[in-house]
């Protein structure tokens, strides 16, 4: 099966949300008004700054100090492909010369 396009998926997604908004007043809580949950002292937590932190975990890395390769001569490749491209030049024309040679004597 192909996968869903873009609007199928945002149609599928618009059927799939409640079309009806809860109010607050309808939704039950476990708790009477006057409860709140305790979960005891709340302690504060001291984290070094984010660039710190960020810096102590990475390793260091080390700089290449190889040299740069040599950059590629393709003067020669591009010597060959010019002549092969002048050798079907010269032969399409030849081809297309001789094709209308033969046309207009009649033979073909």
């Amino acid at each position: 099966m192909p996968a869903q396009s873009r609007a199928q998926r945002k149609r599928q997604g618009a059927r799939q949300q409640p079309q009806t908004r809860r109010t607050t007043a309808s939704i039950s809580t476990p708790f009477a008004e006057g409860d709140v949950a305790s979960t005891g002292p709340t302690v504060r937590i001291e984290t070094p700054p984010a660039s710190v932190a960020a810096r102590s975990n990475r390793p260091i890395r080390r700089t290449s100090t190889r040299p740069a390769p040599e950059p590629v001569d393709y003067s020669k490749d591009y010597l060959a492909a010019r002549r092969d491209l002048r050798w079907i030049a010269l032969w399409s024309v030849l081809l297309f010369v001789g094709m209308f040679a033969l046309k207009l004597s009649g033979l073909v």
